[in-house]
């Protein structure tokens, strides 16, 4: 059975009322969308708990899903936007605190704070949170969730050439980062 087909049965059920069906399908996407949700907020508290509202809400919402063959990409696309949101959300308040407090922004780690994170992993994360999200995402499910380019393709909605042009850039822009921090 397909996962599209295994996805519309366990909605199916889920709709009628079977709870272990849906907690099935949270099973099966929450590493996606856990890998998703730290991606764009960089935060793993906060990633989390992103994710589990992501999960409440599909749940909620689930009588509106058109396509239960497509749980998978309808989820991630629900996490996206939930995404969107807490960050412009976190923008307003930063820029109302600092309005009021007259504060000036913090500034992004220098040299100096770069290679005060010696290992390899340290530099790896802090190169990746200073790519785009759209880089963010396709790296963490490629390299980290080991998802295919027409998989990649189908959760964030876009082509598998716009898939293949995003890690392309994003690897050139890691390698660079990592290059310039190495020196």
């Amino acid at each position: 059975m397909s996962q599209g087909a295994r996805d519309a049965e366990l909605v199916r059920r889920s709709l009628n009322g079977d709870r272990a069906a849906f907690g099935e399908l949270a099973e099966h996407y929450a590493r996606q969308v856990a890998a998703v949700t730290y991606a764009m907020v960089q935060d793993r508290e906060k990633a989390r708990d992103l994710a589990q509202e992501s999960f409440l809400q599909a749940y909620e919402a689930l009588r509106s899903l058109r396509e239960a063959a497509r749980f998978g990409a309808w989820l991630v696309g629900i996490a996206r936007r939930r995404c969107i949101y807490h960050i412009r959300r976190e923008r307003r308040r930063a820029r109302a605190l600092a309005a009021r407090a007259e504060v000036p922004r913090e500034e992004p780690l220098g040299p100096a704070g770069r290679m005060a994170r010696s290992d390899d992993e340290g530099r790896l994360l802090e190169a990746l949170g200073t790519l785009g999200r759209r880089y963010r995402e396709v790296l963490v499910l490629r390299h980290f969730e080991g998802k295919s380019y027409a998989e990649i393709a189908e959760l964030l909605e876009i082509s598998v050439a716009t898939v293949e042009k995003r890690l392309t850039r994003a690897r050139n822009k890691l390698r660079e980062i990592l290059k310039d921090g190495s020196d």
